[in-house]
C-alpha cells in the first residue's frame, strides 16, 4: 500500500519504527507498467519514485526485481532497516 501513504510521514515513520534492528521490510507494488490487472498507472509509484520513497524512510535497499521477475506485474524491493551505528 506504499502508494497510498508515499506522501505521509507518519504511517512511514510508523513502518520503520515496527522494525527490528537491521530489519527487512518487502514492498511488493503494482508496476507502472501496462497489465491486465490492478490500479491504473496514474495510481502507481514510477519505479523510480517508490525506490525514492524506500530510501527517504532511511532504508537501504536490498534488492529490487522489477515486474516479470519474481512477478508478472509487480515490483518487489527488498529494503534493511539501517542501524544508527551504520549511518
Amino acid at each position: 500500500v506504499l502508494h497510498h501513504i508515499h506522501d505521509e510521514a507518519t504511517p512511514r515513520r510508523e513502518i520503520v519504527r515496527l522494525l527490528a534492528e537491521r530489519g527487512l521490510l518487502v514492498v511488493i507494488e503494482p508496476g507502472d507498467i501496462e497489465r491486465p490487472i490492478g490500479p491504473s498507472r496514474k495510481h502507481v509509484l514510477s519505479h523510480e519514485r517508490l525506490r525514492a520513497v524506500i530510501a527517504a524512510m532511511g532504508l537501504e535497499e536490498v534488492a529490487c526485481h522489477e515486474p516479470g521477475g519474481l512477478l508478472p506485474w509487480h515490483i518487489v524491493v527488498i529494503a534493511r532497516k539501517v542501524t544508527s551505528a551504520q549511518a
